[in-house]
């Protein structure tokens, strides 16, 4: 996890158990928050975590024991004063492939024109594909809300087969050898979800505040 150390005015990496200096460690001017941990990927096996550097906008991936940084992924856009969004994305179970999706707006209406996934080969940092998604255009604060509270809500399953996205209510399963949506849940009663650790199961936290559980069929 990344975090401000307020004392030192220093951004923090921390695996809990062991904490270090950021190689950028000061904090941006537009971060007005002192945790970053939201900008975060584990893979299942829990050796290794994607995070995003504030400073550049690059996705570091890092060795969970060590913390140090295995591979950087390029940044996936550049970061203004206008465009205070950040990538949304997940890292596959053993760490070997992380799935970013980006969102790009039209600036002079300020609406979103594209969101784009991009698999990107964690060993190698080389792209695997980039393909827009067939979501509708969406307005400002929509874009907003994506990208900023559903960051827990997209992931690979176990197997690596499928990525899992709750968006707007509706919830995607997506090829991830090609990008291609294969199955959509319309109107799922969901704000955050998780997959068990064989993948059959869903848990989410419905509307009504309550937990639910739901089976996926293969």
């Amino acid at each position: 996890m990344l975090y401000h150390d307020t004392g030192k005015d220093k951004l923090m990496i921390t695996n809990f158990s062991q904490k270090k200096e950021w190689p950028n460690p000061q904090k941006p001017d537009w971060a007005w928050y002192e945790m970053y941990y939201f900008f975060y990927s584990a893979s299942a096996d829990q050796n290794y975590f994607a995070i995003l550097d504030p400073q550049t906008m690059e996705i570091h991936i890092v060795d969970t024991n060590s913390l140090e940084t295995k591979k950087i992924i390029s940044p996936v856009f550049e970061l203004t004063a206008e465009t205070p969004f950040m990538p949304v994305f997940a890292l596959s179970a053993d760490g070997s492939r992380l799935a970013i999706i980006t969102s790009f707006y039209d600036t002079a209406t300020r609406e979103v024109i594209a969101h784009k996934l991009t698999l990107t080969d964690t060993t190698n940092a080389n792209e695997l594909y980039s393909v827009d998604l067939p979501f509708e255009k969406y307005g400002y604060g929509d874009v907003e809300a994506f990208t900023e509270e559903s960051l827990s809500n997209f992931q690979f399953t176990p197997d690596g087969k499928l990525l899992v996205l709750l968006f707007k209510g509706d919830l995607y399963f997506i090829n991830s050898e090609n990008g291609a949506v294969v199955h959509t849940i319309v109107d799922m009663p969901a704000n955050n979800l998780v997959l068990s650790p064989d993948g059959k199961l869903i848990a989410f936290e419905s509307y009504f505040s309550d937990i639910r559980l739901w089976g996926v069929q293969p």
